[in-house]
């Protein structure tokens, strides 16, 4: 089955899914996290989980020495291109939306943290 090891990694992508596509009106709205810039590192946080879900997916389908090779920057580049993809989809689509650069770098900074988080994790692999 080819998505057999990448089920959690499918099922937290449709997690962030559902929560970027969520209608802005149903979304809390606290001025306490707008300080911090909550949202930020959220989705970073998001998309850093995706990142490693992804790799370590694609590690047990593929093996560590191809996931070490392409997996990591197949992974990456997969993370990168969805998190501009749902922005894109949130200013186009969503009512109460709007497509957001930050939030799209903000999702790359995420996957870029799980890069970093993952190749030194990969030392270890066998």
């Amino acid at each position: 089955m080819l998505f057999r090891h990448l089920r959690l990694a499918l099922l937290w992508a449709l997690l962030i899914l559902a929560l970027c596509l969520m209608p802005g009106q149903d979304l809390p709205q606290w001025r306490w996290a707008d300080l911090l810039s909550l949202d930020k590192w959220v989705h970073a946080g998001l998309f850093a989980v995706l990142m490693v879900l992804l790799v370590l997916g694609l590690k047990r389908q593929y093996g560590p020495a191809w996931a070490r090779s392409k997996g990591l920057w197949t992974a990456a580049i997969v993370c990168i291109l969805y998190g501009v993809a749902l922005e894109l989809m949130q200013g186009l689509m969503m009512q109460g939306r709007t497509a957001d650069a930050l939030d799209a770098a903000a999702n790359t900074a995420g996957t870029l943290v799980g890069l970093v988080y993952l190749r030194r994790e990969m030392r270890s692999w066998t």
